[in-house]
């Protein structure tokens, strides 16, 4: 089945801090084999310092091995390099890829300390389903760079609907039950939390000292639709200097019924409209 080839584009408009409306126009490419770097380069940001136990060179090529679905974002032309990368893979197809079986191990592993989400998780990706012929499970696979406006995702994401339900039609392996998002979140360091205390005694605190955070924006919808939720540590995250202050970065995972992706396209249109000039 041949993909959509036109291309979308829409307007956006952030505030500096000089208060000025900038028009950017951003559009939506197939992912394609110009995008390689790029999208590697992605892939590290996403997995963070674990990112090598998954050998995102392999995982980068499956990406872009899939013709039905997937988009990324540019802002000067089909040569130019992707802001974003949103895909899914299926598991089960690929259980046995390399990337695709580290990354079920690792999932299994970084959730085998929580009983709810192991109870959750662990049968969907147990060798008996990811062999099973049906109720397969899909892997999303989405990352932007941070000063990227939240307001590309709800097109990203309707597309992405879109192009599951179209290879579906067409007897592809994309009809997933359950569909799984690996992303970030973060909390900030105690010792920021001490100096803010500290600084601001009259103020209200807008967080608290170990309070997680989503990375970006759009996890807050994901979370919404989301079964099952569960942060972890980074297996190689390197330790953090006595003196040094900022935020400490995490992982998670999110499961959620595919019947609920139309509802995560809803909410992430209705959180970020277009901000037209």
């Amino acid at each position: 089945m041949g993909k959509r080839k036109n291309e979308e584009e829409q307007d956006f408009s952030e505030d500096d801090d000089t208060k000025e409306l900038v028009d950017v126009d951003f559009e939506f490419f197939d992912p394609s084999q110009i995008d390689y770097l790029a999208i590697k380069r992605l892939l590290n940001q996403l997995f963070g310092w674990d990112s090598l136990i998954f050998g995102v060179e392999n995982l980068t090529e499956l990406i872009l091995s899939q013709p039905l679905v997937g988009s990324t974002v540019k802002g000067d032309g089909i040569e130019s390099d992707p802001y974003a990368v949103l895909s899914v893979i299926n598991i089960n197809v690929h259980r046995e890829h390399p990337s695709i079986k580290a990354i079920v191990s690792y999932l299994l592993e970084k959730v085998s300390h929580n009983s709810a989400a192991a109870s959750t998780l662990g049968p969907l990706l147990s060798p008996q389903a990811l062999a099973a012929s049906n109720h397969h499970t899909g892997l999303i696979i989405s990352e932007r760079l941070i000063n990227m406006p939240p307001q590309i995702m709800p097109p990203m994401y309707k597309m992405l609907e879109d192009e599951i339900q179209w290879a579906v039609e067409e007897n592809e392996p994309y009809d997933f039950e359950n569909l799984i998002v690996i992303s970030r979140c973060f909390r900030f360091s105690d010792e920021e939390e001490n100096t803010s205390n500290a600084t601001k005694p009259n103020k209200k605190q807008k967080r608290k000292g170990g309070e997680i955070h989503s990375y970006h924006a759009e996890d807050e919808c994901i979370a919404q639709v989301g079964v099952m939720q569960a942060n972890y540590e980074f297996t190689h995250r390197p330790p953090r200097e006595p003196e040094s202050f900022g935020v400490d970065l995490a992982g998670r995972v999110t499961l959620f019924p595919r019947s609920k992706l139309h509802e995560l396209v809803v909410s992430l249109q209705e959180s970020f409209p277009p901000q037209r000039a």
